[in-house]
């Protein structure tokens, strides 16, 4: 992890550390240090939307860790699946979306005109 030093007189935070994450997790962690004593950490995912990003058992852990902490995540895991193609293949198919917004056929129409072709 690294430490970078904040101009605290422009800043309400004192200092920055970021990191890699581990087990070859595609990701940039971010941990904030306020001058109040209170502590942000941020998880930035650059992959980690096909199950062969995650080569090991311990990349897999790594995730779920991240998952489970307090720490802001971009995406989140429900975005993370949410883009996944298989994920959007099955809200694809006719009736699925309906099940989830019954009697709001507009919406359905809304979501459904978000979604790319899928062949």
């Amino acid at each position: 992890m690294w430490g970078f030093p904040v101009d605290s007189s422009t800043r309400d935070f004192k200092e920055v550390e970021v990191a890699v994450c581990p087990h070859g997790l595609m990701c940039l962690l971010c941990h904030f240090h306020f001058r109040d004593s209170k502590q942000v950490a941020v998880v930035y995912f650059s992959n980690g939307y096909m199950p062969d990003n995650y080569t090991s058992e311990q990349s897999w852990d790594a995730r779920l860790l991240m998952e489970r902490s307090r720490a802001v995540k971009c995406p989140d895991i429900s975005a993370h699946l949410a883009g996944t193609k298989k994920v959007q293949q099955v809200l694809a198919r006719p009736g699925v979306l309906e099940r989830f917004f019954p009697d709001q056929p507009q919406a359905v129409q809304q979501i459904r005109a978000t979604f790319a072709d899928l062949y």
